[in-house]
Formats: structure tokens, sequence, C-alpha cells
């Protein structure tokens, strides 16, 4: 029978750190742009809400200067 000798550099990676670390910075590169381009749309969701809130405030702000149209309501006229 022969011995088999396992020696620590059966397990370690045959790839060169610069591979791995080529692999590593794209992996980060992809995830950070995925995160980005997720913020982004969030802004500008935002945006679009505080565009159409301004605009809701504005038409309702002139809707206060129409007449009402209400039975109950009776003008006081004085002269």
């Amino acid at each position: 029978m022969r011995k088999i000798k396992s020696s620590s550099r059966d397990f370690v990676s045959t790839l060169p750190t610069t591979i791995n670390q080529k692999l590593v910075n794209g992996h980060r590169v992809k995830l950070f742009a995925k995160i980005k381009d997720s913020l982004d749309r969030k802004k500008l969701a935002l945006e679009k809400e505080q565009i159409e809130l301004k605009e809701f405030i504005y038409k309702k702000r002139f809707s206060t200067l129409e007449p009402i149209n209400n039975s109950l309501f009776s003008p006081m006229l004085r002269a």
C-alpha cells in the first residue's frame, strides 16, 4: 500500500491572487451599481411625489376662492 501525502497545499487555491482580486472587484462594481440604481429610482420617485404634492396644494389653495354652493350657507350682505 502506498501512503498518500496530504499537505496544506492541496487546500490552497492555485489561482493567483490578482485574478481573485479582479473577480472581487468586478462583483463589487456590479453590487454598487445595483445599489446606486435603486437609490436613484427612489430619489426620482420621491421628487415625483413632491411635485405632485405641490401641484395638489396649489390647486387646493385656489379652489377655496371659488364660491360655495351650499344651501346652509347664507352670506351676510351689509352695506
